[in-house]
Order: C-alpha cells, then sequence, then structure tokens
C-alpha cells in the first residue's frame, strides 16, 4: 500500500489516495490477482471512496471493500482517505483471502486558523 503523501490537514476536506497492490515474495506485481480486498480505517480518518479501472465493475464506491483488477487498487484499487477535524494518526489496512495484509500510516495534522484582517 502506497500513499500519494505522508500527511493531511485535518479540515475534514483533505484527500489522501491511496494505492493498493498485489505483490509476490520479490516484489513483483501480480497482474492476475483479482481478490476482494477490505479495508479498515481508523479515526480520525474516513473512507471517502473505493475504486479501481476495471469499467464493468458495479460496485458502490461507498464502502470499504473492493476487488483488485488486474493485481492493482487505485490505478486498479485506490481508497481515497478524507480527515475529520481531529488531528492524530490514520492507520489504513487491507486484507484479501491468500494475500495477506497491508497497512499504512497517514498523520492528520492540524489546520491552521484562518487569520482574521
Amino acid at each position: 500500500m502506497t500513499a500519494d503523501r505522508g500527511s493531511l490537514r485535518a479540515d475534514g476536506q483533505d484527500l489522501a489516495f491511496v494505492t493498493v497492490e498485489a505483490l509476490d515474495a520479490a516484489g513483483r506485481l501480480q497482474p492476475n490477482a483479482d481478490q476482494e480486498v477490505q479495508f479498515a480505517l481508523g479515526v480520525p480518518g474516513v473512507i471517502a471512496a473505493v475504486g479501481n479501472r476495471d469499467g464493468k465493475d458495479g460496485a458502490s464506491y461507498q464502502c470499504d471493500r473492493r476487488k483488485l483488477y488486474q493485481g492493482r487498487a487505485l490505478v486498479v484499487v485506490v481508497v481515497v482517505v478524507r480527515t475529520s477535524k481531529q488531528s492524530g494518526s490514520i492507520q489504513l489496512t487491507a486484507a484479501a483471502p491468500g494475500l495477506g495484509s497491508g497497512i499504512v500510516t497517514i498523520e492528520a495534522k492540524a489546520a491552521p486558523r484562518p487569520k482574521l484582517q
């Protein structure tokens, strides 16, 4: 699992995109992997959407699972993580039958307050 960035503003709007890939023991992408991946996210985050590049996959983007497509997620299974207005570490885990699990941590940092003029 790879996040497009390691920290977010804890403003309830900031997003991170997490790519999920099925890799073998040597770190090579397994393009035939098509298992369903189950996601779990700790506070202070929210799963905003999940998806893959399979144009025939009619599953909702508003859920906590997605099938891999050509061994990936984002450009196969993409999980969009949104912050709440609370700072802290957001841990996203993913697990799939026969593939094991993965984890990525994203820091939600207090958003700067707007200055009055």
